[in-house]
């Protein structure tokens, strides 16, 4: 991905200005990039990529605050 900033915003860019028009309905973070193959076929899926050994967390905004996370 290149070099990233020291801190990364999620909604909206580094100042806070130009924020996302939209709905984020869970937050993942893996521990590896995910290739363009997964993210197409898990789009056309019309399901979430499974949570796996590879992620670091994964959360869904449904009113709860159930964690999952992959395996050790």
């Amino acid at each position: 991905v290149g070099n990233l900033p020291a801190n990364m915003y999620i909604g909206s860019d580094h100042n806070g200005s130009n924020h996302a028009n939209g709905l984020f309905d869970d937050l993942r973070i893996s521990a590896i990039a995910r290739s363009d193959t997964e993210w197409t076929n898990a789009y056309a899926s019309g399901q979430p990529l499974p949570v796996d050994a590879w992620t670091t967390l994964k959360l869904d905004f449904n009113g709860n605050l159930n964690a999952q996370k992959g395996a050790p």
